[in-house]
């Protein structure tokens, strides 16, 4: 991972850590086999675009929400965080890198949901674009 992805991903992770509380100590790069239910596990793809007076630094990061039947369905429970989520950090265009940076941070358009093959756990994968520019 570059310096600046490094930037991008803390950045990102403490926002949604501040304003999803469901899951606030719970977000995960490799979730631990005993997570507890609800987490956030997370991955992302870089690409670098130069491109003529300009350099933009391109990444998508996928969350995968995990949730089970408890008080609330699992489909619920997942449904909600994935629409923190995007309250919390689409179209935020206010994170802000030491390097100078500005960032966008926009919902790719990608949202799925599926159960688990444990018939208790639910998973709703979602993904954004995050783009940065001097």
């Amino acid at each position: 991972m570059t310096d600046i992805t490094e930037e991008i991903i803390e950045g990102v992770i403490g926002q949604i850590k501040t304003d999803v509380t469901e899951v606030t100590n719970r977000i995960y790069s490799y979730p631990p086999q005993n997570a507890t239910f609800p987490f956030i596990s997370f991955d992302w793809l870089i690409n670098n675009i130069p491109a003529k007076n300009i350099d933009l630094f391109e990444t998508f990061i996928t969350f995968h929400i995990f949730t089970q039947r408890g008080a609330v369905s699992a489909v619920t429970a997942g449904t909600r965080i994935a629409n923190s989520i995007h309250d919390s950090i689409d179209g935020n265009n206010s994170l802000s890198l030491e390097t100078g940076e500005t960032c966008l941070i926009t919902f790719d358009g990608f949202q799925q949901g599926n159960p688990e093959d444990d018939g208790k756990t639910y998973r709703v994968d979602t993904r954004y674009k995050i783009v940065a520019s001097n």
